[in-house]
């Protein structure tokens, strides 16, 4: 196990949320008298119990009242009507996307006079044959989660099999990789205060991990969700991010692990390096941050109320590093000179059995099976010094390389967020999230020779503007922006010499001279018997973009509450990225491939090792210069829904999306 260590810094009071944007709910009910007999034009008033903002509407014919569009929070509900007892209910707490019923029953009675009711538990949704689950703030603070990544609550719901909520994955760019109610894991949309967070590229991955202290709650539709939730085929994923209350709250924290309880193991145990025998992989991890919220306070007495401008501020760092070990078979000294006479034994680690070479020139075994010196290929000895040496004294089945390389991690999450109220009429949202991400890989085809860093700067950000045109009319439009770009993979400079390919002597001209990206990053070798050096696709780079303006109007018609709506999305890719994955007899890397395998050659020895000493290979594949692609698209959908609230046990919704 690795030690852990925590400490959280209070200030004030733990970071409490007021209302989030974007994402909204819908709190309705109907009002009676004790008879059960319908109160016309009762006013309800909502208040936000953390902001202080309200919400106002009057009873219809039938006693009901909706009020659409409300931003996540805590809220009172509050119903008078003269000659009635004043109602009040506190503690409703209203998720993303929800709809609750709160009704009200008022008795005879002076207006002065109240009857409060606290609310004790959640509220079942009664009024929808949406299907979706939330995780809440309070789960969201008291759940142990390994790395902190917020993705992995998904996991907890209901319909959503695949990562766990104890994966330790706190710097990536991974959607969770779920099947939410047996879809494949690249067809759910991820969100952030409505905001498509979903990388432009590829659909398996998000625009980096989020800050699970800036999360207010994780909404999860699993089916039958509304028209006005489009662009997947399969469930969402919707965050919604915390705002900043009446009050100052903040936090601070660190989270520190390193490896001095883990144990070591079993393949560095058996390395017979005593560097490596004597204790596990050096690990050290940092995750440390603060967040704080209140509200805008300004000269002149702007805000004095405390009930206009809110803001939150979330940082967060990460820094890993550790030094993993990875193994390898590899050609030995001698078999580099062109002596295979070690695999005459019967007993030999490569292949368990005695291998016997044939000079391809006479159809006879090579004497004590060596290739004369005057035969071997310049550049198939290049090749073969590509790979590292034995590791003297270790041997794991037919590895008989054993390595290690520091590799490193630092992310850093940024969120700011602003929410303006001028009137209860309005109110405006902004948040801007930027994680930027650099790391490397120190081992990408199982040695040293192949070593990327990589650089992912992640951005998202969203603007939301909300108007009560009347207590029936609502509008909200809202523009949202995310890049992954420009991210780019490039060869590590700290590997210098060890990944280029003259160092090994290997210099064969290139078919397309002039065209590669990287001229001195060695070609992929693939050789029967030993490790295979995959030299991969990179380097690269790529920026993806999505732009998306959505408008969206609600009309309460008696007991309908009918909503419409479009979205303009404008998404596109500037890509140097392409052919990333080959089959066998292709090749994805641009230097090349070359494969030697035990037969299929006309001039083989029966053995690929000996086949690349000759240079007597089965094929070589290359490819020039990589397209440098640029694709956009403008994607236009339109909705429209309505629910029906037939009577106090009966709601008909129905909606229809166009794409």
């Amino acid at each position: 196990m690795r030690t852990a260590f925590v400490v959280a810094l209070l200030i004030a009071a733990p970071v409490t949320p007021a209302f989030a944007q974007f994402d909204s709910g819908q709190i309705s009910g109907f009002v009676r008298d004790a008879q059960q007999g319908a109160l016309p034009g009762a006013t309800v008033t909502v208040v936000n119990e953390a902001t202080g903002n309200k919400r106002s509407t009057v009873t219809n014919s039938n006693g009901f009242y909706v009020l659409p569009d409300m931003p996540v929070g805590s809220y009172a509900v509050t119903v008078e009507l003269s000659g009635f007892k004043k109602f009040m209910r506190t503690g409703i707490r209203l998720t993303a996307t929800s709809q609750i019923a709160v009704d009200a029953e008022l008795e005879l009675g002076s207006l002065e006079e109240t009857i409060t009711v606290t609310a004790g538990t959640a509220f079942v949704q009664t009024t929808t044959a949406q299907v979706a689950r939330t995780i809440e703030t309070r789960q969201i603070q008291e759940l142990t989660l390994n790395g902190r990544n917020p993705i992995y609550l998904a996991s907890l719901k209901p319909g959503v099999r695949g990562g766990t909520i104890g994966t330790f994955d706190p710097d990536s760019v991974s959607n969770g990789s779920f099947s939410i109610n047996g879809s494949r894991a690249d067809e759910y949309l991820v969100t952030i205060d409505g905001a498509v967070a979903t990388r432009t590229r590829s659909s398996g991955s998000m625009l980096g991990a989020q800050d699970v202290d800036t999360v207010e709650e994780v909404q999860v539709l699993t089916a039958n969700y509304r028209a006005e939730y489009g662009r997947s085929s399969a469930g969402q994923i919707r965050f919604v991010t915390k705002s900043g209350t009446q009050q100052f709250h903040g936090d601070g924290l660190e989270n520190y692990r390193n490896a001095a309880l883990d144990a070591n193991q079993w393949q560095r145990n058996r390395s017979g390096d005593p560097r490596l025998s004597n204790g596990p992989d050096p690990y050290s991890f940092n995750q440390w941050g603060f967040h704080l919220g209140g509200p805008v306070l300004l000269p002149g007495g702007f805000n004095a109320d405390r009930g206009k401008l809110f803001f939150f501020w979330g940082e967060e760092w990460i820094r890993r590093r550790d030094t993993p070990t990875s193994t390898a078979t590899v050609p030995t000294a001698a078999m580099r000179r062109g002596d295979f006479s070690e695999l005459l034994s019967p007993s030999n680690p490569f292949f368990g059995r005695a291998r016997t070479i044939t000079d391809p020139l006479t159809g006879l075994a090579f004497p004590n099976n060596i290739i004369p010196a005057n035969r071997i290929s310049p550049n198939g000895r290049a090749l073969l010094d590509v790979y590292p040496l034995p590791t003297p004294g270790f041997q794991q089945g037919t590895s008989n390389w054993i390595g290690t390389q520091p590799r490193h991690s630092d992310l850093r999450k940024d969120t700011v967020k602003f929410d303006y109220v001028p009137t209860s009429s309005q109110r405006f949202s902004a948040r801007i999230g930027y994680t930027p991400w650099t790391f490397n890989d120190p081992f990408v085809n199982g040695t040293d020779r192949v070593q990327w860093a990589w650089s992912r700067p992640n951005k998202l950000s969203a603007a939301s503007w909300n108007s009560v045109l009347s207590s029936t009319l609502l509008n909200e439009f809202t523009f949202a922006f995310n890049s992954d770009g420009t991210g780019t993979i490039d060869l590590d400079p700290d590997c210098g010499a060890r990944c280029d390919r003259a160092t090994y002597g290997v210099n064969y001209p290139y078919l397309f001279p002039g065209t590669k990206l990287a001229p001195g990053k060695i070609p992929t070798i693939r050789i029967t018997g030993l490790t295979t050096l995959d030299a991969d696709a990179y380097p690269g780079a790529w920026a993806g973009f999505v732009y998306t303006w959505s408008d969206n109007l609600t009309k309460v018609i008696g007991n309908h509450t009918t909503k419409f709506g479009f979205v303009v999305e404008h998404s596109g890719q500037d890509d140097n990225i392409q052919f990333t994955t080959a089959s066998q007899g292709a090749t994805n890397n641009q230097n090349g491939e070359v494969r030697f395998l035990d037969a299929g050659h006309p001039q083989s020895t029966g053995l690929a090792m000996a086949n690349a000493l000759l240079g007597n290979f089965n094929d070589y594949n290359e490819f020039g210069a990589k397209a440098s692609t640029q694709w956009v698209a403008t994607a236009f959908d339109a909705y429209a829904q309505d629910s029906w609230k037939a009577g106090s046990k009966v709601t008909i919704e129905a909606g229809v999306r166009y794409s």
